[in-house]
């Protein structure tokens, strides 16, 4: 993405990954007609700067453990769809009781779009809990 020559490809197939057996004309024309109209410099620093955090950290859940005292952390999301990056987290919160996950029952990598009751009902069960 930082490539000025090539940007547009690599944000073309993340676009394609995002979307990935989704068929809500809302969620794809918002994708490519919003998130499309962003031009190369917005892309470059989003890359740069997600390059810089995983450079400094390794990863976020490196980050959220070094908070003193630690928060209460809800990880909502809905891709990848990879069972083993689910474990990951799921390890992870057993070992640290102020996170917990929940795995959204839709495709994109925009759940608001197809499952805006399930993310509600997962806050809200999460905000209950604290």
């Amino acid at each position: 993405m930082q490539d000025p020559y090539r940007w547009r490809i690599t944000v073309e197939d993340i676009f394609s990954l995002w979307l990935q057996d989704v068929d809500n004309p809302r969620l794809i024309n918002f994708v490519h007609q919003v998130m499309g109209s962003y031009g190369f410099d917005i892309w470059a620093r989003a890359a740069r700067e997600i390059g810089r955090a995983y450079a400094e950290s390794v990863s976020p859940l490196s980050v959220l453990s070094l908070l003193r005292p630690p928060v209460p952390v809800l990880h909502i999301y809905a891709q990848p769809h990879d069972p083993n990056y689910h474990t990951v987290l799921q390890e992870f919160a057993s070992s640290h009781p102020w996170f917990s996950v929940y795995r959204l029952e839709a495709h994109s990598h925009f759940p608001m779009f197809e499952v805006p009751d399930e993310m509600v009902t997962a806050i809200e069960q999460f905000i209950k809990q604290r």
